[in-house]
C-alpha cells in the first residue's frame, strides 16, 4: 500500500538495538577503569629511588598504596607499608608483571569484552587470565630465591588489606588462598 510507514521495530532492529546499547555500557565501565587507574597517576609521585629502566615505581600515600599493582610499565605501592624485604618482594612481583605485559592481555581482554559483553565465558576466561598472570608471577619471585615462607607471610599480610585496584595487575588478587596453597 502506498503511503505506509515502513517498520522500525523488527526483531533485528530490538536485538541489534540492545547489543549496541551493551557495548556502550560496557565501554562506559571500561573508561571508568581507566580514568580511576589514571588518578592513580596523578596522584603518586615517581620514586628515583625504587624505579629502573625497565618499570617506573610511584609511591602512593595510604590508603591508596596499601594494594601495590603495576599498569603498562609503572608500579604504584606505598613503601611504608612493607619491610624493606617485603618491598623487594612486591617490586620483583610486579616486575615479573611487566616483563610478560600482563596489562596488555588484561587491556585487550577488556576491549574484546565490551564487544562481547552478553558472553559470561569472556568474565570467566578474564578472571582466570588473571589468576594465571598472579601464579606466573609468583613463580618468577620464587624462581629468583625468594623464601617460600615469608613469600606466604606477604600474601596473607596482602589477603588482609584494603581493596581492589580496577584495572592493571594487583599483588592482591581474589585467589590468594589458592595462591597461597602452591
Amino acid at each position: 500500500i502506498a503511503g505506509t510507514a515502513p517498520v522500525l521495530w523488527t526483531w533485528k532492529n530490538v536485538l541489534l538495538t540492545a547489543y549496541l546499547i551493551g557495548c556502550a555500557v560496557s565501554f562506559i565501565f571500561l573508561l571508568l577503569k581507566l580514568i580511576k587507574t589514571a588518578s592513580y597517576y596523578r596522584r603518586a609521585r615517581l620514586s628515583e629511588d625504587l624505579s629502573t629502566w625497565e618499570m617506573r615505581v610511584r609511591v602512593l600515600g595510604e590508603p591508596d598504596g596499601n594494594i601495590p599493582f603495576s599498569f603498562l610499565r609503572s608500579v604504584f605501592v606505598n613503601p611504608e607499608v612493607f619491610t624493606d624485604s617485603e618491598l623487594q618482594q612486591v617490586l620483583a612481583h610486579e616486575r615479573a608483571h611487566i616483563r610478560q605485559r600482563h596489562t596488555a592481555d588484561l587491556l585487550f581482554l577488556e576491549a574484546v569484552k565490551v564487544l562481547q559483553w552478553f558472553n559470561p565465558l569472556i568474565h570467566l576466561y578474564l578472571r582466570e587470565l588473571k589468576s594465571v598472570h598472579e601464579y606466573l608471577a609468583d613463580e618468577e619471585v620464587l624462581a629468583q630465591g625468594a623464601a617460600k615462607h615469608d613469600y606466604l607471610e606477604l600474601l596473607y599480610k596482602q589477603l588482609c588489606m584494603g581493596k581492589f585496584v580496577p584495572v592493571g595487575n594487583s599483588f592482591r588478587h581474589f585467589l590468594t588462598k589458592k595462591r597461597i596453597q602452591m
